[in-house]
């Protein structure tokens, strides 16, 4: 990911978090699992550039898929960044009926008790 632009690798952030999605809809948990690796490996340049974070991670708060927003949301939340924004989208994604509601109601949750890792 060295040599690539943080649009690209935006665009890798969403089909790794949509990739994930749909991998869990159809209890695919191997190509489950090799997204969100690919996530965390997304997550490990940004804690190393929190200035490339911010540029990758601000426009997929506002992502119409719920998934990408709420792995943007979270990942925010871990870095420090975009902290009010994060929180209202995972606030407003708490209202929501079903897993998505939960995830995001369990995320708050570990972000208001100061564990999430």
């Amino acid at each position: 990911m060295k040599n690539l632009t943080a649009q690209q690798v935006r665009e890798l952030y969403i089909e790794y978090a949509l990739t994930a999605e749909n991998a869990m809809a159809n209890n695919d948990y191997k190509t489950n699992n090799k997204a969100a690796n690919q996530l965390t490996k997304i997550f490990k340049v940004c804690e190393k550039d929190i200035d490339l974070a911010k540029e990758i991670l601000m426009p997929l708060l506002e992502h119409e898929n719920f998934s990408v927003k709420a792995n943007a949301a979270a990942d925010c939340l871990r870095l420090g960044i975009c902290i009010k924004s994060a929180e209202e989208v995972l606030e407003k994604m708490s209202k929501e009926k079903g897993i998505i509601g939960f995830n995001a109601e369990i995320c708050l949750g570990l972000w208001q008790k100061g564990e999430l890792k």
